[in-house]
């Protein structure tokens, strides 16, 4: 169970930690690395490598993948689909999704022959564990991508700083050898061996069962025993982050090393990545806000060319802005106390929302804080079609039953729904663990989701943010945006406090995740109020407690009961569901102060339940009114109602967005 802490730990914590620096494998004994340093091969041969496996314009790649076109070896700097390599490409840093990595050419390279184990292929960026290798021609790299360890084809294992392009840092020295391949055995030991089998380098760490190998994000080439303490290592560490080189402004490939830091041009805000690994923004010597990885092995915070700013460990990443894809962007410490990434067009795409009365991004007007940047997510009844046996998430509604990853068209769907309490929640029969299966169908389809609980027929409560932590960890991954509430059948008063109030203890450990409260609402700013008794309750509760970060209200603008002028925009005698959804942000904008950015809204497709159709020009129409006023989301019910995927389709093609 990881060890959790709230947000007023993190900051209180934050500074009091500030000088200790961690003992890191680079600190292996010095005698040895000398030992080994007449490897080292800064001229390493590099003849044409084997090809790796060919690109495919339908295979999704992530950072580190290996392709080759046109005799060309490729790797990818980032998650990427349908980029052909050979027009998406350029060197480490240029934004481009794939690195150029030389000619290649034959296969794929390097059998194992009839004395050694074929190992096979890495799992993880910068881990080799047991029985995993490289054959000839491949490559690991860094999680950070700065670093890459190769088996070259002359048989040369090298480490290198800026890919096998770049500067050589280490070598076996076995260039001629006819080195085969490299493997992490079961013993611990790293060894090289030839085609038939003879082993011609070793690290000689066998009597390390549990071993592993490790390409650090310092350059560190490590091997850590199964009590993670280093019995190997290159030496190759201190090659950190470049840092950046003007006030206020970090831009890719730059970053803060550990124990560096960033102050705002009127040097009243520093942005540290303090020794402990906690990565903290202070104004003075006050903490404003923290990722909260204290004790976690933070190392380097890093501005990436794909436009996300990651807090890496030596080996995993420990805190991201969920901005890639946006090639160009950059992070600012700002002097109104507003750490904020801005895509390349000038627009604020995430904020730590620390700025006095700044509505996020970067100007620093409005009310609290918004949503990072704009979401589109249709709800999904995850009974729906479900395999019970597996809790696998299905749909017909493009024919066939088959995944909702194969059939949703666009990027992100919101699970519905989580019932109880935090930590004994069910999904309507299917467990929190059933349930939880499916984030690995989604990682692995690059797709992104939203946990919601609660709805029109179940009610969910957490009294405590340590609960709430660990029900977000249930189902959290780089791929989870954030949680909703559907509070819709009147719930207490302490029931709607208790979740505001584990939003507000949470926030500091999930800084990035943004909570949504969705509640049933009219049609109109004639309605007034614009809630019912439960929504009313539900803004007054997250007013009073004074929430910021990533929060939203999310009115349903449907069922409004009959065409009544004073419940929905009428025209024509009917509903007009359009105008009523503009209406339904209008009123809660008027009658409670709520910027639009803290704002999104929720509709029934193709019709709500009184028969009101939701038409393909009135999504035009509100998606022109949502993008002309900064909302931050907008949802539909529900996924399995989208017969043809009409909406799916036409919501973020009007809207802007995926």
């Amino acid at each position: 169970m990881k060890t959790f802490f709230f947000a007023h730990e993190v900051l209180t914590s934050a500074r009091s930690f500030a000088k200790k620096q961690t003992k890191m494998a680079r600190f292996v004994t010095f005698s040895f690395v000398l030992s080994v340093l007449y490897l080292l091969a800064p001229s390493a041969s590099l003849h044409a490598a084997a090809c790796w496996p060919a690109w495919s314009s339908s295979a999704v790649y992530t950072a580190g993948g290996q392709v080759s076109y046109n005799s060309q070896n490729y790797q990818a700097a980032y998650w990427t689909q349908g980029n052909n390599p050979s027009t998406s490409s350029g060197p480490a840093g240029s934004g481009q999704p794939w690195i150029p990595e030389g000619s290649c050419s034959g296969g794929s390279g390097g059998g194992s022959g009839s004395g050694g184990t074929t190992p096979s292929a890495p799992t993880q960026c910068g881990t080799l564990l047991a029985g995993q290798g490289l054959t000839a021609g491949q490559t690991l790299t860094s999680c950070d991508a700065r670093f890459t360890l190769a088996e070259q084809n002359d048989g040369n294992l090298v480490v290198y700083l800026g890919g096998i392009n770049g500067t050589a840092l280490w070598a076996s020295g076995k260039n001629g050898s006819g080195a085969a391949y490299v493997i992490m055995q079961s013993d611990g030991n790293l060894v090289q061996y030839n085609s038939s089998g003879g082993a011609i380098w070793a690290s000689g760490t066998n009597n390390s069962a549990g071993a592993r190998t490790n390409m650090q994000n310092d350059g560190n080439l490590v091997i850590y025993n199964s009590s993670n303490s280093p019995v190997w290592a290159t030496g190759t560490w201190g090659h950190t982050v470049p840092g950046p080189t003007q006030c206020g402004k970090m831009t890719a490939p730059q970053g803060l090393a550990s124990g560096t830091s960033l102050s705002s041009c009127d040097g009243q805000y520093t942005l540290s990545m303090q020794g402990d690994g906690n990565l903290v923004l202070y104004h003075g010597s006050s903490a404003l806000w923290a990722t909260g990885t204290n004790g976690k092995g933070g190392y380097e915070a890093v501005m990436q060319a794909d436009g996300n700013f990651v807090e890496y460990g030596m080996t995993n990443a420990l805190f991201a802005t969920g901005t890639n894809g946006q090639n160009g962007a950059y992070l600012a410490v700002q002097t109104d106390g507003n750490l904020v990434v801005y895509n390349s067009g000038g627009g604020a795409i995430w904020a730590s929302n620390t700025c006095s009365g700044c509505g996020g991004g970067g100007g620093g007007n409005g009310g609290g804080g918004s949503a990072p940047g704009f979401v589109f997510s249709p709800y999904k009844d995850v009974t729906v079609d479900a395999n019970w046996n597996t809790g696998a998430q299905q749909t017909t509604v493009a024919g066939g039953s088959e995944l909702v990853t194969q059939a949703m068209p666009n990027s992100t769907l919101t699970w519905a729904f989580a019932t109880g309490t935090c930590g004994s929640e069910t999904w309507a029969g299917i467990t929190p663990a059933l349930e939880a299966s499916n984030v690995q169908q989604f990682v692995n389809a690059g797709k992104k989701y939203i946990i919601s609980t609660g709805g029109a027929n179940g009610s969910f409560d957490c009294p405590s943010a340590s609960g709430f932590a660990s029900f977000i960890n249930t189902y959290n991954s780089s791929n989870m945006v954030g949680v909703d509430f559907d509070i819709e059948t009147g719930q207490s008063q302490q029931t709607i406090s208790d979740l505001v109030n584990a939003v507000k203890g949470v926030q500091g450990q999930f800084p990035n995740m943004r909570f949504s409260f969705t509640v049933a609402s009219f049609g109109t700013t004639a309605a007034n109020p614009i809630f019912n008794s439960t929504g009313v309750a539900v803004i007054n509760t997250i007013k009073n407690a004074g929430l910021g970060g990533h929060w939203t209200i999310n009115p349903m603008a449907f069922d409004f009961g009959g065409a009544n002028p004073n419940f929905c925009t009428v025209v024509n005698g009917a509903c007009e569901m359009g105008q009523s959804a503009i209406g339904a942000m209008q009123a809660v904008n008027q009658e409670y102060g709520v910027s639009y950015g803290n704002i999104e809204v929720t509709l029934e497709v193709p019709t709500d339940d009184g028969g009101a159709p939701f038409t393909t020009s009135d999504v035009n129409t509100v998606c022109n009114w949502i993008k002309s006023n900064g909302v931050a989301g907008i949802h539909f019910w529900s996924l399995d109602r989208d017969t043809g995927l009409t909406y799916s389709r036409a919501i973020p093609s009007a809207c802007g967005t995926n």
